[in-house]
């Protein structure tokens, strides 16, 4: 199941990690494909997802499992349960973006001032809740945001998990700490037990919409942004190790 959404993703399952003295690249992708490689292959074919493609991707998932919640509702809103998910996949993630090259941050979605409409990102199996302000709420959503990550190539030579960012202002992003002419990926963990992810800019907010202050989502508030599949395996044989320990 090698679609062209593979090609986009940056996942950390590191099969050979080698730098050029000249372009400091590194290849951490399951597929040993790069950003720069995906973009041309994409740039050059004018080919997009069929909704028959989703369609069968969402199916080989929900097979897999990934279709339904793997934690409860009462778990999701019990204090403390998703900061020890990002906390342990965090610490997972660390090791692999060194390896990588890559920094990691557990930061990976904020916004600005806004309404009172609940946020969340859109993924291939649906919209993902990452911020509860119970309009539309919970039940609204087919799946929920228990954390997540992002990786980027730090201009300060940092390694594996940092909070270098939030030395940052909001409105600046990454953009202090990151070096943007390299790819900048967020990763969102979901109750499915299934990763997504984004080639992102610098903006936290960047892959997240928000809905009206009625609660209520019309196409026009949905950013074109939208999450992929992550071709991750190890990453999330990770998340589910942990959801299925924080959900006994």
């Amino acid at each position: 199941m090698k679609k062209w959404v593979a090609l986009w993703s940056l996942s950390l399952v590191l099969v050979g990690c080698s730098q050029n003295s000249n372009n400091d690249e590194t290849k951490i992708s399951q597929t040993s494909s790069s950003i720069e490689a995906s973009q041309s292959a994409t740039n050059q074919s004018s080919t997009k997802e069929t909704s028959e493609q989703r369609s069968t991707t969402s199916k080989e998932n929900t097979e897999k499992g990934f279709g339904e919640s793997t934690l409860s509702k009462e778990m999701f809103y019990q204090t403390g349960v998703l900061q020890n998910i990002n906390q342990q996949f965090l610490n997972w993630a660390s090791d692999r973006a060194k390896v990588g090259g890559m920094a990691v941050t557990s930061e990976f979605f904020d916004h600005g001032a806004a309404g009172r409409g609940d946020w969340f990102a859109i993924t291939p199996d649906g919209l993902a809740m990452a911020q509860d302000l119970e309009n539309p709420g919970y039940d609204f959503f087919p799946l929920h945001v228990v954390g997540g990550v992002t990786f980027y190539y730090s201009i300060n030579g940092t390694l594996g998990a940092t909070n270098e960012h939030q030395q940052s202002s909001f409105a600046a992003g990454f953009s202090e700490v990151a070096d943007t002419t390299k790819p900048i990926v967020k990763y969102i963990l979901c109750d499915n037990g299934m990763i997504y992810e984004l080639k992102s800019d610098v903006s936290l907010s960047t892959g997240f919409n928000e809905a009206s202050d009625e609660g209520t989502i019309p196409r026009s508030q949905i950013n074109v942004k939208e999450f992929s599949y992550s071709e991750d395996t190890d990453a999330i044989s990770e998340l589910q190790r942990i959801l299925s320990i924080v959900n006994k």
